[in-house]
């Protein structure tokens, strides 16, 4: 096989996005001549103000209420996921297609179940709350890893306050492309990696009334509520990625990549009607799914076996499956979906990024026809560059 020496695409945003410019530049812009914000010498009292800085940017930018919530650094969402679940003292509802830092925080945890579009069903969320007698926690995402399909948060958040329950939302995929309501949530957890910050830092934004052991015990660090040494550098890359998310968020850019995605669906099923696109309603719109995901299933081809042939062809995607150690799982995700084992074996996700252009997806669509033949895939049609 002949491989591409054209520049990489990269098609794995919802896994990292690549680290913003400004993020380095800003770090050149502070007189930091220590990472101990905690030190009250003039060093630490200078890193001390570029902690609170930066998190007076996020305060802002996510409009959140400081008399009612609190943003705590952390070392990502899988820590704030791990650490909400771990200290609560009572009954717990997941979704089945919550990311594993959720569904493996906790072996005694309850499972809500989803439809075949992945959605979850509020007759059977207040259905397990009006059996709850003593203080509860709900864990639902704001929108898929995988899938892109977004959840309704805003009706969970209502039945969770109707039963005096706690609602966690693990919201890192939403951030920076749409707006995020937190005062649907008692806790929500974000990473900075997901919108071109480093990686090593997030929050959790949580309410203040809500006691709950701190994340990690030692020192007094973030209110008392996580000790050790915070990652300033983290936290400053936090802030300026955000504003630089925000900005095009505002820009509606994402709304330009919603109709590119369309299109590339579109063009797959034109040439290949086998395939399933995971959460997509051919029949309807009413699936909401994130604008920059699609998952796109290829009957009888592995997973790992697409990744690679994309690799090969300088294109950037992910498996379905989740990826431990270099080795492919089945997706939990389909799997709870009820997607077939012929089709969730064979799940590919394409992630785009704001910028994403016509000509990154006219190659990808070229490669991937170049793939489904050659795995022996039945191509209806010739596959246009258009």
């Amino acid at each position: 096989m002949i491989c591409s020496s054209s520049p990489y695409i990269y098609l794995d945003y919802n896994a990292s996005v690549p680290v913003r410019k400004q993020c380095f530049e800003n770090l050149k812009m502070h007189d930091l001549n220590t990472l101990n914000p905690s030190a009250i010498h003039d060093w630490g009292r200078k890193a001390k103000y570029a902690l609170e800085s930066s998190r007076d940017i996020l305060f802002n930018l996510l409009e959140i209420s400081r008399v009612d919530y609190e943003i705590i650094f952390t070392s990502g969402a899988t820590e704030v996921n791990n650490s909400i679940i771990q200290s609560f003292d009572g009954p717990i509802l997941v979704s089945s297609v919550e990311h594993s830092s959720v569904l493996n925080a906790k072996p005694s945890v309850d499972i809500l179940s989803v439809d075949t579009w992945g959605r979850i069903d509020l007759g059977d969320l207040e259905n397990w709350l009006s059996k709850q007698s003593r203080p509860s926690l709900v864990c639902i995402m704001h929108a898929n890893n995988e899938t892109g399909v977004v959840q309704d948060v805003q009706a969970v958040s209502n039945l969770c306050k109707k039963y005096n329950t706690h609602f966690h939302c693990d919201a890192v995929q939403v951030l920076g492309k749409r707006k995020i309501d937190f005062s649907l949530f008692s806790s929500c957890a974000l990473s900075a990696h997901k919108i071109g910050g480093f990686g090593g830092i997030g929050c959790c934004v949580i309410k203040k009334n809500w006691e709950l052991p701190a994340f990690l015990k030692g020192g007094g660090q973030e209110q008392y509520r996580r000790a050790g040494t915070e990652n300033l550098v983290g936290a400053i890359s936090f802030a300026v990625a955000l504003e630089k998310a925000i900005e095009e968020q505002h820009n509606l850019i994402w709304q330009d990549v919603d109709i590119k995605r369309n299109r590339l669906e579109s063009m797959i099923l034109d040439v290949c009607p086998d395939v399933y696109i995971a959460g997509k309603n051919l029949e309807s719109d009413q699936v909401d799914r994130l604008e920059n995901t699609t998952m796109i299933c290829l009957p009888g081809v592995k997973s790992e076996r697409q990744v690679v042939f994309m690799d090969l062809y300088s294109i950037g995607v992910s498996a379905g499956s989740a990826c431990s150690s270099g080795s492919l799982k089945d997706s939990h995700v389909l799997k709870a979906m009820k997607v077939p084992d012929h089709l969730s074996m064979g799940s590919l996700r394409v992630s785009m990024g704001p910028y994403v252009s016509d000509n990154d997806l006219n190659q990808f669509f070229h490669v991937w026809c170049k793939m489904a033949e050659k795995f022996g895939a039945i191509i209806h049609n010739n596959c246009p560059i258009v």
